[in-house]
């Protein structure tokens, strides 16, 4: 008579759990197995009972922690306020740098405004100044009076 052979992943599978949970459990637990010539473990019902039983031990029992002290929890809060001011900080520091980038990048840009305005106030005033050359140029001169007189 040949008793059926699951292999590991049958077994975490028929048990809702990972074969590699399986693999633990046999050796923990030192549950027997089978190997085949592509070195699979192979399981009988007995042993996957005994994985079942497990199973159930562990579902049963809850993890128990350790208990932790007052001490510990101290310690730990304090360091983790350390490591808070440690970013705040950080933080702190980055916001000056890109404070103090957003500042040199606007005064570039208000540099390169004036710039351009003295460029275009140049400009006017070079226009201004032909024009009112243009101006004395087309402008007839005035005869003297008494040659105004005769001239009639």
């Amino acid at each position: 008579m040949t008793t059926e052979r699951l292999k590991t992943k049958e077994v975490a599978k028929a048990l809702g759990v990972s074969p590699s949970t399986v693999l633990n459990w046999v050796k923990k637990y030192h549950i027997p197995y089978e190997l085949n010539e592509n070195g699979h473990y192979l399981f009988t019902e007995t042993e996957l009972s005994q994985l079942r039983d497990i199973q159930n031990e562990k579902a049963a029992k809850p993890k128990e922690e350790p208990p932790v002290s007052a001490q510990y929890v101290e310690e730990r809060l304090a360091k983790m306020e350390e490591k808070i001011k440690i970013l705040e900080a950080i933080v702190s520091n980055k916001a000056d740098d890109i404070v103090t980038f957003q500042l040199v990048e606007h005064r570039k840009t208000v540099r390169d405004i004036q710039s351009r305005l003295q460029k275009i106030e140049a400009q006017m005033v070079k226009w201004e100044s032909e024009k009112s050359t243009n101006k004395e140029a087309k402008q007839p001169k005035e005869k003297p009076f008494l040659a105004n007189l005769f001239s009639l």
